[in-house]
């Protein structure tokens, strides 16, 4: 996985061309674009650094607003693992070095297709780090996102998702 894609069910092939199309008018031209068969999420698959290509789909938002009907979330995925706890937790608290001393974060898990408990592997990962949490305006977040099988786990800054009904607000049009 590199970036998790949201959009309104049924327009997952119209939201995969709008996003395959950000990216390459960034010029980041090595995606492919994978259906996961669940409703609203596709992932798109690039050599490009994540929270990179999510920097250049935000950027594409901010130069024409009004041009992404489709994608509603891009999440950047820094790392894939097997949708188990301990790959999981091993994942995040590997990702999570680049917190530094003085820092806090909060860890957020969203589930689909998984009876994975979203509590176990918070407690699994806020055990493993020593740094201090923040539920409300962290530095960072530790991300997990479980779709079926597949784990997808990163650690951001709260702005490196992409939220293109936000991006549209904030421009004056």
């Amino acid at each position: 996985m590199s970036v998790i894609i949201t959009c309104p069910r049924r327009f997952e092939q119209e939201a995969g061309d709008e996003a395959s199309g950000m990216l390459e008018r960034a010029g980041i031209t090595d995606c492919r674009v994978q259906m996961t068969g669940m409703p609203g999420i596709l992932v798109v698959h690039t050599g490009a650094e994540p929270v990179g290509a999510v920097a250049a789909m935000a950027a594409a938002v901010a130069d024409e607003p009004w041009s992404a009907r489709y994608v509603q979330r891009a999440i950047p995925v820094q790392e894939s693992a097997p949708a188990r706890e301990p790959d999981i937790v091993e994942a995040a608290v590997r990702l999570a070095a680049v917190i530094g001393e003085g820092r806090t974060y909060r860890v957020t898990v969203e589930k689909r297709r998984t009876s994975l408990s979203a509590r176990s592997i918070i407690a699994g990962i806020a055990g493993a780090l020593d740094r201090k949490v923040r539920l409300e305006d962290p530095d960072y977040v530790v991300l997990v996102e479980i779709l079926g099988p597949d784990a997808g786990v990163s650690v951001l800054r709260p702005g490196d998702i992409l939220r293109t009904a936000l991006a549209k607000m904030s421009e004056d049009c």
